[in-house]
């Protein structure tokens, strides 16, 4: 059986337009648009475009006065033309409207605060007076009436608010060709929840929403019967779930058991005539362990060798933990250890290259300040001119030399090549520093960068990160990989374990001697226990061939209860599933979609009283009518033979008769939108 629940909410416009027939019938005895309620017509002039010229308020007793609010209407108007066709179309604006918070409360009685655009609540007629020189007028949205004489009037009804209309709303029509069209629209402000014939829509809302929590209730409590009755059927499901394992392991050992005792049968058959085969062994067997036991001894003997603390493996163990304490101390002794006390090998290395590297600027210094301090003194033995500036040197010499002419102060300020002088071995000296500090040559490798290249080198042969297979990593790696637990450390290991396995061996091998001895004492005497055994297993095979013979009808029983318990299961499933397809595909979305309607009821409930307060503020009183008119009289809107009077007599009168109209269309649209509201269809 397929359950399910579909919900049509008809739209209230729809249903409206439905209604329109009926209201256009009832007003089509107006002669003409305008207001006699009790209360002012506020009367307004417009151009061919819609836009105002001029407004004044009409009273009920014919006097006029001056208009000094802003109308809550705007009428647009244009024209396309296309050949001889001319469509004119009609835009009519509510701009009354304002935007507030709208609160309403749910059948939980929670409150719920919504912001709503609200307009003032307007009815409205448009009528057009088209001239008989215009043919084929069509309109596929208004009525068209025709006088004898030729003219057409187009009439359309409109609500002007939400939730029963729009605020705003165009219509057209098409004519061929020419003449001026007139216009005029008529509109009053009412109050949706208090005028005749509509309180029935908050009548039908209120009846929609009280059905809709009583039925939300009736679901809610259908659903949560469901709730527990899928949780008792899941608790029963976990029960068959752990009973039916039991029942297929009873048959399984019942059937084994059965099994099981037909081969013990024959076993024991076999077991009767091995016993007597048994007897013979066992006179074998005591002959056996005496070798044994002798044997045993032997073996104990040698483990007792090997486990010895001087000359077996505990010897060997100790000269591996020696290696590996040297070759701890070798890594230490490389370092580095970052210890100024005791500082490591590469500790020594990397303070000699630090310093070495330190000694290159310094070194470079001194070479520029020989080279400068040579040169200055040939300048001065030479007697430069003032302004030289020997080379090496920063600054050029201030003053004029006068040169040194004596040959012995020349020989030994400067000298030649075979006896240099002072500046001669400065310059010498100068140039020894510089070619150490270069880069190493062919020419000239043992510079000061050489040495600080090798002694880098000789840091990272000692120690450097593993790069690859074939690059363990320097000295210090390699003893720490032969020193750690991966080498001698396993070895160690392995050597400690082995002693105490030869230990546990010897134990072993000493107390298996004692049990070979003691098994030749008991083999004796299980030769005698083996002729008990054939008198007993010949009384034990009579007594399972009986077993044998009754299992087969519990094996068969066993395995119609396994099979019961699981059809029980099968159904206790299908039972839940069937619960949970009526709770999620029927009751539950029942529940929220008439709790939804409940909700949507109470909400439009909430716009119609926040609408019917706006009746009240409507620019020139709230029992006001307004028109906004081509014409500066008025016109007639129903098709009649008698002219129009111009009076404003008789324009009080029309006005009063359209209104009438006017507030039975309301009523026509407002039964549309509660029909609508209500329309549901149930299918089981």
């Amino acid at each position: 059986m397929n359950d399910h629940l579909h919900m049509r909410r008809g739209m209230p416009l729809g249903v409206a337009a439905l209604c329109l027939p009926v209201a256009v019938a009832l007003m089509l005895p107006s002669a003409a648009m305008a207001a006699s309620s009790g209360g002012s017509t506020v009367r307004a002039l417009v151009g061919g475009d819609g836009a105002v010229k001029s407004v004044k308020v009409l009273a009920a007793d014919g006097s006029t006065s001056a208009f000094s609010g802003t109308l809550p209407l705007k009428l647009s108007i244009s024209r396309t033309v296309s050949g001889n066709t001319s469509t004119y179309t009609y835009e009519v604006d509510n701009t009354f409207t304002k935007t507030q918070d709208v609160t309403y409360t749910d059948t939980a009685g929670k409150a719920h605060t919504f912001s709503q655009d609200l307009q003032l609540p307007l009815v409205a007629q448009l009528g057009v007076e088209v001239p008989s020189t215009f043919k084929n007028v069509t309109s596929s949205d208004g009525v068209v009436l025709t006088d004898p004489d030729g003219t057409n009037r187009i009439l359309w009804n409109l609500v002007l608010f939400t939730p029963l209309g729009s605020p705003t709303q165009s219509v057209s029509f098409t004519a061929a060709g020419s003449g001026v069209p007139t216009a005029e629209l008529a509109a009053q402000a009412v109050n949706p929840s208090t005028t005749s014939g509509l309180s029935s829509a908050s009548q039908a809302a209120t009846a929609s929403s009280q059905q809709d929590d009583f039925w939300t209730a009736f679901a809610s409590g259908g659903n949560g019967g469901l709730t527990q009755l899928a949780a008792g059927m899941t608790q029963m499901i976990a029960g068959l779930n752990k009973l039916a394992p039991g029942t297929h392991q009873l048959a399984d050992g019942i059937k084994a058991a059965g099994a099981g005792a037909k081969l013990l049968d024959a076993g024991t058959k076999k077991a009767y005539v091995g016993s007597q085969a048994l007897s013979s062994g066992l006179g074998q067997i005591h002959t056996g362990n005496a070798s044994l036991a002798t044997g045993l001894g032997q073996i104990s003997g040698g483990l007792g060798q090997l486990a010895d603390t001087s000359t077996g493996l505990p010897t060997a163990v100790t000269g591996l933990q020696t290696i590996q304490g040297a070759l701890n101390k070798i890594i230490a002794a490389i370092g580095p250890t970052g210890s100024l006390t005791t500082p490591g090998l590469l500790d020594g290395l990397g303070a000699v290259d630090t310093g070495l590297k330190g000694s290159l600027t310094t070194l470079g210094t001194l070479a520029a300040g020989l080279t400068c301090a040579g040169n200055t003194i040939e300048a001065v033995v030479s007697g430069a001119p003032a302004g030289t500036k020997p080379t090496g040197c920063a600054a050029a010499i201030p003053v004029p030399l006068a040169g040194i002419a004596d040959p012995f102060s020349q020989a030994v300020l400067v000298g030649s090549a075979a006896t240099p002088g002072v500046a001669l071995q400065l310059l010498g000296a100068a140039q020894l520093l510089t070619a150490s500090l270069q880069a190493p040559t062919a020419a000239n490798p043992n510079t000061l960068p050489a040495a600080i290249g090798a002694i880098e080198a000789v840091m990272a042969g000692l120690s450097h990160p593993a790069t690859s297979a074939s690059d363990p990593g320097g000295v210090k790696e390699v003893l720490t990989l032969l020193a750690g637990k991966d080498a001698l450390g396993k070895a160690i290991t392995g050597l400690q374990a082995a002693v105490t396995g030869v230990d546990a061996l010897n134990t072993g091998a000493a107390a298996a001697e004692a049990g070979a001895q003691k098994l030749a004492t008991g083999s004796g005497t299980a030769f005698t226990g083996s002729q008990a055994l054939v008198s007993g297993l010949s009384q034990l095979s009579a007594g399972q061939h009986e077993s044998a013979t009754g299992l087969p009808a519990a094996v068969t029983g066993s395995a119609q209860i396994a099979t019961g318990v699981d059809q029980v299961l099968a159904g206790a499933k299908q039972v839940k599933t069937g619960i949970l397809a009526v709770q999620s595909g029927a009751v539950a979305p029942l529940q929220s979609q008439i709790g939804t309607g409940s909700q949507n009821a109470k909400k439009q409930l909430a716009i119609l009283d926040a609408s019917a307060a706006l009746a009240s503020q409507a620019p020139g009183g709230a029992s006001s009518s307004y028109v906004l008119s081509q014409s500066p009289t008025g016109f007639k809107l129903a098709a009649s033979t008698s002219a129009a009077k111009k009076s404003s007599d008789n324009t009080g009168r029309n006005i009063g008769i359209g209104i009438g109209g006017l507030v039975a269309l309301v009523i026509a649209v407002v039964a549309g939108f509660a029909l609508g509201r209500r329309s549901t269809s149930v299918s089981v």
